[in-house]
């Protein structure tokens, strides 16, 4: 039940069912005081309709649906700290800086769970799936978070490689054919190496994964599939932190779902 991505997906809800899902929006606190008869009043729609909307969502009807509202939105006041009140300084004690690094974590977690398409995972996952060679391209801390995701497929037993120098790079590349899936991982996007070497991979009709922190660069109109990352912006607000955590749960999602797919498989080979 993710009501920001309803309101993004019109086409799926009439337009009597979009209007309750947008006044719970503008209202969160309001709605948890409400009967469906309240909202039924408050927003000129049937019970029906409130009924059907909160099913469409993934409930049982609409007590059950307040129920996980009310556990999203309790959930949601945790971990919403401000970027100020997670930032580190001097005068942190010990016990702060374990309690702030994980705010962090969690927020980002969450942000980057709500920014996920699960119909985009399930692509990714069949890419990765049916590849013959898996080629993960990414520099710096990049291509240790790469390598990682890469022990993670291996041991799920897909053949998957790092290559670490950029003649390594464009040699895999060259090597690669349209049965492979070649994964990028960039912070911004604007890499110029990296963007010619995706313009060799899109003329040899290989799928494409690109991780970015920008979903309108140059690297991203390549990209066959996109997933973004937040990049984080200053090293004092814990940048470093905020992009490896939201780099390694994408990771984590795509095998914990390759595991589940292959899960006969795995097991019996481990």
């Amino acid at each position: 039940m993710d009501l920001k991505k309803a309101l993004d997906n019109m086409a799926f809800f009439s337009s009597k069912e979009y209007k309750v899902i947008q006044y719970i929006m503008d209202n969160p606190n309001q709605f948890l005081d409400m009967t469906i008869r309240d909202l039924s009043k408050m927003t000129g729609v049937s019970i029906s309709t409130i009924v059907r909307v909160t099913k469409k969502l993934g409930t049982e009807g609409y007590y059950d649906f307040k129920i996980e509202f009310f556990k999203q939105r309790k959930q949601q006041n945790k971990i919403n700290y401000s970027m100020e009140e997670a930032s580190i300084t001097r005068r942190d004690t010990p016990y702060q800086v374990i309690q702030k690094i994980t705010a962090i974590e969690m927020r980002i977690s969450d942000e980057v769970k709500n920014e996920m398409d699960l119909k985009q995972i399930e692509r990714i996952v069949e890419y990765i799936l049916k590849a013959e060679k898996i080629t993960l391209y990414g520099s710096g801390v990049n291509r240790h978070l790469n390598e990682l995701f890469s022990y993670s497929l291996l041991r799920a037993g897909k053949n998957s490689y790092v290559p670490s120098t950029w003649d390594d790079r464009f040699l895999r590349m060259r090597l690669s054919n349209e049965r492979d899936v070649a994964i990028i991982l960039s912070h911004r996007g604007n890499n110029a190496k990296y963007y010619r070497l995706m313009q060799e991979l899109h003329q040899k009709n290989i799928p494409i994964i690109l991780l970015t922190g920008s979903k309108e660069s140059k690297m991203a109109t390549l990209a066959t599939e996109m997933i973004y990352i937040n990049p984080g912006h200053r090293f004092e607000d814990m940048a470093n932190v905020i992009f490896t955590t939201s780099v390694s749960y994408v990771y984590d999602v795509l095998f914990a779902y390759i595991f589940n797919q292959q899960y006969d498989d795995i097991v019996d080979n481990t």
